[in-house]
C-alpha cells in the first residue's frame, strides 16, 4: 500500500490503557509501510517511550485534558500540512479530533476503549456521522455502541500485549501472593478484593496482598478507607499498597495469582499481561473480561460483586500449587495465541490494506 502517514491522536500520554495499547501498537506495526505521528494535548510519561520507537510526538501543552473548540481548526491544518493518509482518535472522550479529522481529507479510524451505557451526546453522534472506521478492543466495547449506534464500518482488534517465550513461574516458598494491578479508585473495586483477603487471611496465614497502582486525588478517600481497614482488621503488614510502578512486571513475576475485581472493563490489559507471564486470574465477569479469561482453563471468572464466590476460587487456587502453574501455563498460551502484542500489529496492517482498498 506503499508507506502511508497515520496520525495518532491521543488524550493523554501517561501510563492509561488506551495510551499505552497505541504505544506497542506502533511497536508492532510495519514501518515501511506506516509513518506514525503521535499527537496528544500535552507531554507526559510515554513521550520518551514514543521517541524511543522514533515516533515524533506533537505536543500542544497548557491545554485542558482533552482538546477543545479551538484545536478542530488546528488539526485540521496539521492533517494538510503533513500530508497525514489516515487518522487514528484513540478513546471517546475526544469527539472534537474525531470531527476535525472526519472533515478532513484523510481517512479516520475511532478506536474505541469504553462500555457505552447511554446514548452519546449529539456533537459525539456528529463526529461519529463522519468517521470512516471505528474499532472496538473487545466484542463487549463494539455491543455497548452499537446498542444505540448504527454503526457504518467497524472491526474488532484485541489489545495486544508482549508475551515471554515461557511462562514465569513464581518461586517456591510457604508464602501466596495475590496481586492486582491498576489505579485505585472505586469503580476498580480495590475494596472487594480487600474483603475477600480480611476473610481469607484468618484460615490461610500465609497468604499478602498486593496492590499496585496510582490513586488521583479524588479518590484519596477510597484508599484512605481501604488503609483504615486494614488497620482495623489486623493484616497489616499482609497487605501492601506499592502504588504507582511504570513496570510492575517484577511484582507479577513474583505473584502466585492475579486478581481483578473491577465493576467495568471494557478488555482488561493488566489482566492479559499478568496471564501472558503465566499467572491464573480471578476476575470480575464484566465486559469484555470474559473474552480473556476462559472459567476454569486458565483462571476464574467471577460474577461482579460476588465475594463468596471470590473467596471460593481464591481458596481453590491458594490450596493447589499445581493447579495454579497448569491454569498458569493455558493462560500464558491464551495471551500467545490470540492477544499478543505482534498479531495486534499484524491485525492493524490487515486494516489499513483494508481502508486503502490495497
Amino acid at each position: 500500500m506503499g508507506n502511508r502517514t497515520v496520525l495518532f491522536i491521543l488524550h493523554r500520554l501517561g501510563y492509561v490503557g488506551p495510551s499505552t495499547t497505541i504505544l506497542r501498537l506502533i511497536g508492532n506495526i510495519d514501518r515501511s509501510q506506516v509513518t506514525p505521528i503521535v499527537l496528544a494535548p500535552d507531554n507526559g510519561p510515554l513521550t520518551a517511550e514514543f521517541e524511543k520507537l522514533r515516533v515524533e510526538v506533537v505536543c500542544w501543552p497548557k491545554r485542558e485534558r482533552f482538546f477543545r473548540k479551538l484545536d478542530i481548526a488546528r488539526i485540521y491544518s496539521l492533517i494538510l500540512s503533513r500530508g497525514v493518509d489516515l487518522v487514528h482518535i484513540n478513546t471517546k472522550v475526544i469527539p472534537l479530533a474525531a470531527f476535525a479529522a472526519g472533515i478532513s481529507p484523510a481517512k479516520t479510524i475511532w478506536h474505541l476503549h469504553e462500555i457505552f451505557k447511554e446514548r452519546p451526546y449529539s456533537n459525539w453522534r456528529l463526529a461519529s456521522r463522519v468517521t470512516d472506521y471505528f474499532l472496538f478492543n473487545s466484542h463487549s466495547s463494539c455491543q455497548s455502541l452499537r446498542k444505540f449506534l448504527s454503526l457504518p464500518r467497524y472491526q474488532i482488534i484485541h489489545n495486544g500485549v508482549e508475551v515471554p517465550p515461557d511462562p514465569v513461574r513464581a518461586p517456591e516458598r510457604n508464602e501466596i501472593k495475590i496481586l492486582m494491578v491498576s489505579n485505585i479508585q472505586p469503580q476498580k473495586g480495590q475494596d472487594h478484593l480487600l474483603s475477600a483477603f480480611i476473610r481469607l487471611s484468618r484460615q490461610y496465614p500465609h497468604l499478602t496482598l498486593h496492590f499496585v497502582g496510582d490513586c488521583f486525588s479524588e479518590w484519596r478517600f477510597y484508599l484512605d478507607a481501604m488503609q483504615k481497614r486494614v488497620l482495623e482488621s489486623g493484616v497489616n503488614g499482609r497487605v501492601v499498597f506499592h502504588g504507582f510502578m511504570s513496570d510492575p512486571t517484577p511484582l507479577v513475576d513474583d505473584a502466585d495469582v492475579i486478581a481483578h475485581t473491577s465493576l467495568e472493563e471494557s478488555f482488561g490489559n493488566v489482566i492479559a499481561e499478568g496471564m501472558a507471564r503465566g499467572k491464573p486470574a480471578v476476575v470480575f465477569a464484566v465486559g469484555g473480561v470474559g473474552e480473556i479469561v476462559r472459567d476454569g482453563e486458565n483462571g476464574f471468572l467471577v460474577e461482579k460483586e460476588d465475594e463468596n464466590a471470590l473467596i471460593e476460587r481464591l481458596s481453590i487456587l491458594i490450596r493447589d500449587r499445581e493447579l495454579r502453574e497448569k491454569l498458569g501455563e493455558n493462560a500464558h498460551r491464551r495471551i500467545k495465541d490470540h492477544f499478543s502484542a505482534e498479531l495486534m500489529g499484524e491485525r492493524y496492517m490487515k486494516l489499513c490494506r483494508e481502508i486503502f482498498n490495497d
